[in-house]
């Protein structure tokens, strides 16, 4: 059997319900202080009072102390390579030079004897002799006139006759040596040896020779700037210059023909330059190969 509830007993209930929630109180409101984050507070800064710079106290300078004075050394005087000459123009009789270009005025006719005195531009000297060089007068120095000197003419101009005036000849070479024959070298053509040994203080850099055969009436002139000693046609040994006591050999080179046994003469000019040039000798010797 079924049991029947009462819609009344249901509608009670569900009155009871809604009334006991309308009359919950309802949750407050958050406040200001809850919604707003508390800022937090600054803090001023402090500025400390400033502190008195201390001033630093004026160091009193040092007094100077005066040394004694120290004499100047004295200054070394220069020597002159060779004495300059320009003195006031004197009163020349007889055949002078004018130089017109400075001058070295040397003891002998060529670069490598020592200067005596060098003559500016300008002066005018005393000649004194001509020479056997064309190239070369002696005249008097200015400077001391008890004394003379080989002037070089490249840069003079002579003024009077110099026909009545002595000829001096040369000094002495600077250089010596001694030449001997010593062979008929056999190559396309036919050639002469000599053995060149340097006595003298000057090295020995090139040579001209001449050989002349006296029978034939025919030379041939060679030149060259080494003295190598050949053997079969080629150098068998370097020599190039030849120094003081050394040795070394030149040839008389393109004979077509065998002159064994011929009068035969040969002059050799060697020379202290390799231009041949400079102090030269000449010797000449007669031989029969």
């Amino acid at each position: 059997m079924k049991r029947i509830v009462d819609p009344l007993f249901f509608t009670i209930i569900i009155a009871s319900l809604l009334l006991t929630a309308c009359t919950s109180p309802n949750p407050a409101p958050a406040t200001e202080t809850q919604q707003k984050a508390i800022q937090p507070t600054q803090a001023l800064p402090t500025t400390a009072p400033p502190t008195s710079t201390q001033q630093p106290t004026e160091t009193p300078l040092p007094t100077e102390t005066l040394s004694p004075t120290q004499p100047p050394s004295p200054t070394e005087t220069p020597i002159p390579a060779a004495t300059l000459v320009n003195t006031p123009a004197n009163v020349l009789t007889g055949p002078t030079a004018h130089v017109n270009e400075n001058t070295n005025c040397r003891s002998g006719p060529s670069s490598d004897y020592p200067v005596i005195v060098v003559i500016l531009s300008g002066q005018d000297v005393k000649i004194v002799s001509k020479t056997t060089l064309d190239s070369y007068l002696i005249v008097e120095d200015p400077a001391n006139t008890a004394q003379t000197c080989w002037l070089w003419t490249q840069y003079v101009t002579v003024n009077g006759d110099l026909s009545s005036l002595p000829v001096a000849t040369p000094p002495p070479p600077l250089m010596t040596y001694t030449m001997a024959f010593t062979k008929i070298e056999t190559c396309t053509t036919y050639s002469l040896e000599f053995k060149v040994t340097n006595t003298g203080s000057k090295t020995l850099q090139s040579y001209t020779i001449v050989a002349k055969d006296l029978t034939e009436h025919t030379q041939q002139t060679s030149s060259s700037t080494v003295f190598n000693l050949r053997k079969d046609c080629a150098v068998e040994e370097e020599i190039g210059f030849v120094d003081p006591g050394k040795v070394g050999y030149a040839y008389a080179n393109n004979f077509t023909y065998n002159p064994s046994g011929h009068s035969m003469e040969a002059t050799i000019t060697i020379c202290s330059h390799d231009d041949l040039t400079g102090v030269c000798a000449s010797r000449t010797v007669k031989f029969t190969p």
